[in-house]
């Protein structure tokens, strides 16, 4: 779903039975942006983020200069709830990142993880 309106394209692609965009070898896979911390909350934050500090990288997000992104436990996003061929649903969903939020079912990106083997 894209800007709150669903394609044609999308409504072919089921995410809860998917969920691979939620899946990555990369520590720092979905960055937050200043909207979402502050959409967060504390405790959503404390549970659900992780800061990096990467030298040489154009920070932002964090007032200490590092950057906040959703953190990765078991190669998916800790938001992801998983029953292994069954269901894939993200517990943050009405709450989610505008990363994910603009991730659209059935476009480019979302091949490109439906084909990767997890």
């Amino acid at each position: 779903m894209v800007g709150g309106l669903e394609t044609e394209k999308s409504s072919e692609f089921d995410c809860v039975a998917c969920g691979r965009c939620c899946y990555h070898d990369q520590p720092n896979y979905a960055l937050l942006y200043p909207e979402d911390i502050a959409a967060f909350g504390p405790e959503n934050l404390a549970k659900f983020t992780t800061r990096s500090t990467l030298s040489g990288a154009a920070l932002r997000g964090g007032e200490d200069g590092s950057e906040i992104y959703m953190r990765m436990e078991h190669g998916h996003c800790r938001a992801l709830e998983v029953i292994p061929g069954v269901s894939y649903k993200c517990s943050i969903y009405s709450n989610r990142p505008l990363v994910c939020r603009i991730f659209e079912p059935g476009g480019p990106e979302c091949l490109e993880a439906r084909a990767t083997v997890r």
